[in-house]
């Protein structure tokens, strides 16, 4: 094991977790989230492996909650005692029995696209046969990280409230811009060995990608791909907070600001997924129009967009240069992204995922055995039928827990804000994932759903509960916002 000089910055917030509480740790990760590239330890053991901040900060964070009165009780209540929570249980527990046995099952019969690494340390990815290596112990620990990140968020939430979670996300987005920033602004003027030490990681670091001659950003993750996709997170729970009516003035603001990084990651699967969110923004608006529940302030938001929509369109024709300048980009960036090298080997891997759920009959290749461009063909090459299932039941249950039947009017709208920062968190992997863990982020928002839509004890005990503990009714705390009438 390897200590990186930012390893050493991140345990002493780790102890600063163990002394400040469970808020200060969820802030802290939260923000830690957008430092992709930091590796705060390396692993040579496992084929030069990274442990990036965030993940590295994550056990202390779960010792801060489970050290406090609604510590443990709280987490395994978060597991066994709601759908979502039993569901993701199940799932990962699957997950990891195919990591380890399946690939020494179907050992050498099938070929997979797996990750390996030279001698120097780095990464590529190559056609091999089917065997338990590095990347199952990787991509499982990852999966039960995101379990456990659920569980104590969970409990969390439910004890102390969802404030620090908003607090958190607002910082991180006002963050990722900041780190947009400094990303372009060192690259135009060749200082881009300033963030050398927040890019130590084991990963191929994308920063000379353009489009157009336009400069794709990457901020502090390694690709385009991955920074648009924290970028459109941020961007739809800043945007949704803004549509329920929480602090406009500062979410409209943060907001905007992650709108314009998202368009300037200039990635296929971001620039998709905005467009697919914005279209369900737009449908919800007119739905709500429809019952009457809109606010005037949404329908002058709604008339903005597509005034500002129809003036881009105008100019765009009005200048033919620009026209075909922005054709140009739409062409290489959407219209013929499969046509590109880059998209026919995406499409290879896909294909290899596909073959592989086949010849194991349905069983899948085992967590972290292939690389597939998916998240779709990444369940169904990793964990085949079954967690494919399971996953599916998870998000049916992230549904119901959005919106069922519940708590207080304030608490049914920063649910449902949650909720659809979700799914668009869903909507750039489904096109693009890579693996089966949807990671810390989307752990934190998953669990902020189910922890603000959670009923009492006898309500929430439709599962029966695997173990056999005593717990506590944890309360919801109301977090200090000023809603008004928003879209549903």
């Amino acid at each position: 094991m390897i200590i990186e000089p930012i390893g050493f910055v991140a345990l002493i917030l780790g102890v600063l977790i163990l002394r400040q509480g469970p808020n200060f740790g969820l802030i802290a990760i939260i923000f830690a989230s957008l430092l992709g590239t930091a590796a705060a330890i390396k692993l040579p053991a496992l084929g030069g492996s990274s442990v990036v901040v965030a993940h590295f900060l994550m056990p202390f964070y779960v010792v801060s909650v489970a050290r406090t009165l609604f510590g443990v009780p709280g987490m395994l209540y978060g597991l066994t005692a709601n759908w979502a929570g039993f569901i993701l249980l199940c799932f990962t527990v699957y997950g990891t029995l195919t990591a380890f046995f399946i690939p020494r099952i179907f050992a050498g019969q099938i070929e997979v696209f797996a990750i390996t690494r030279d001698a120097a340390e780095r990464s590529s990815i190559v056609v091999t046969p089917l065997a338990f290596g590095s990347g199952n112990i990787t991509q499982t620990v990852y999966l039960i990280g995101d379990l456990v990140m659920f569980a104590a968020v969970f409990a969390h939430v439910r004890a102390l409230g969802i404030g620090v979670v908003i607090v958190g996300f607002a910082l991180a987005a006002f963050g990722n811009f900041t780190f947009g920033m400094i990303d372009w602004l060192t690259d135009r003027y060749g200082m881009t060995e300033l963030l050398a030490p927040i890019r130590n990681a084991n990963y191929a670091i994308v920063t000379e990608g353009t489009v157009g001659g336009i400069r794709r950003m990457i901020g502090s993750f390694p690709e385009p791909s991955s920074f648009g996709t924290a970028s459109l997170v941020l961007f739809a729970l800043m945007f949704e907070f803004y549509l329920a009516g929480f602090r406009r003035r500062i979410f409209g603001w943060l907001a905007a600001l992650q709108f314009c990084v998202t368009l300037f990651s200039l990635s296929s699967s971001t620039l998709a997924g905005l467009s697919i969110y914005l279209a369900l923004v737009s449908i919800r608006g007119g739905v709500s129009l429809a019952i009457s529940t809109v606010h005037k302030r949404q329908i002058v938001l709604m008339a903005a967009a597509l005034s500002l929509a129809l003036a881009i369109a105008l100019l765009m024709v009005s200048f033919s240069g620009l026209l075909y300048w922005g054709a140009g980009i739409i062409d290489r960036v959407l219209l013929n992204k499969l046509e590109s090298e880059s998209g026919i080997e995406r499409t290879l891997w896909n294909l290899q995922g596909l073959a592989a759920f086949w010849e194991t009959a349905m069983l899948g290749a085992g967590v972290g055995s292939i690389r597939t461009s998916s998240y779709f063909v990444a369940l169904l090459a990793n964990t085949g039928l079954i967690g494919t299932m399971l996953m599916f039941g998870f998000f049916i249950a992230l549904v119901r827990s959005a919106y069922g039947s519940g708590q207080s009017r304030t608490q049914t709208r920063l649910a449902r804000c949650f909720f659809w920062a979700c799914i668009a968190a869903l909507l750039p992997v489904l096109l693009a994932g890579t693996a089966v863990g949807l990671g810390l982020m989307f752990a934190t928002l998953s669990a902020s759903v189910v922890a603000l839509r959670a009923k009492d004890d006898q309500d929430a005990c439709a599962v029966p509960p695997l173990l056999n503990f005593q717990h506590r009714n944890f309360g919801v705390v109301p977090v200090s916002v000023r809603p008004s009438r928003g879209l549903s």
